[in-house]
């Protein structure tokens, strides 16, 4: 977490952004958790935030999920399963 914070990456802030637009977004912001844990709700105002801007925010369990996303998002794969 110091590590993070001293790159300059805020609290809440989601784990990965596609800095790209697509479609009716302006980008791509994914949240990833694991097992049965939940976004904080300092993570979910930053996701409401972001979403005002109009991009896409998702939160994703696994690396597969955020692959797909990630496809889907850049017209890669059809869709998200």
């Amino acid at each position: 977490a110091n590590k993070a914070k001293g790159s300059g990456m805020r609290s809440g802030y989601p784990d990965i952004d596609v800095p790209i637009s697509s479609g009716q977004y302006s980008g791509l912001h994914i949240e990833m958790k694991a097992g049965n844990n939940k976004p904080s709700d300092n993570q979910r105002w930053w996701m409401d935030r972001l979403e005002e801007q109009g991009r896409k925010c998702v939160v994703c369990y696994s690396a597969r999920e955020a692959w797909e996303w990630v496809s889907w998002y850049l017209n890669i794969e059809q869709e998200v399963k």
